[in-house]
């Protein structure tokens, strides 16, 4: 199975918006019309479907059970992190670099909650996701990260559907924000 990272073009008010995979910035163009290149994969419609209807996606477990600390995934973890902060294609790099330590993305998200910069964690969306994609067992199989932005604002974030639950419990705002970019392995 091979990671593929997939964009996709929105609209809004006579602007088309495309998030760069390479800068991990996004850029607007007027007037070009493009088609997405979501509508020719096969794999996207379902996870899609809970994005535009949130209310259809289930919740995280109600107890997730955070495994015991290990200082070498941790370790990974904070030089994943470092790596995203300053350069995102090191980062997206970096990710590659996969540990299957957790049985579950549930378990991945909620290990970096606690362990990683558990002070600052409202800043570490995409590296939290890339965390829990690398070093989950189950992620492969039914595991999405969106990218999304809340427009007209250029604000992003990052958050991960998988097999019809939103993974992280602690994310509230991920239904504000329309994807522009999905991250997952085929």
């Amino acid at each position: 199975m091979t990671r593929k990272f997939l964009t996709i073009n929105i609209e809004f008010q006579g602007k088309r918006y495309f998030f760069n995979r390479y800068l991990g910035l996004l850029f607007s163009q007027i007037d070009k019309k493009e088609k997405s290149k979501i509508d020719s994969n096969k794999k996207i419609p379902e996870p899609i479907k809970f994005v535009k209807y949130p209310y259809q996606c289930r919740n995280g477990k109600d107890n997730p059970i955070t495994p015991k600390e290990n200082i070498y995934i941790r370790l990974w973890g904070v030089l994943l992190t470092y790596f995203l902060k300053n350069s995102f294609v090191l980062g997206q790099i970096f990710s590659r670099l996969c540990f299957r330590y957790f049985n579950n993305t549930i378990d991945a998200v909620s290990f970096y909650r606690k362990y990683i910069h558990p002070e600052n964690q409202n800043d570490l969306c995409l590296s939290r996701c890339l965390f829990a994609a690398a070093t989950s067992k189950s992620f492969k199989r039914n595991g999405f990260i969106f990218i999304g932005v809340f427009l007209p604002s250029n604000s992003l974030h990052a958050w991960i559907i998988e097999d019809g639950f939103l993974v992280d419990r602690y994310d509230d705002s991920w239904i504000l924000y329309q994807p522009v970019a999905l991250i997952y392995y085929e």
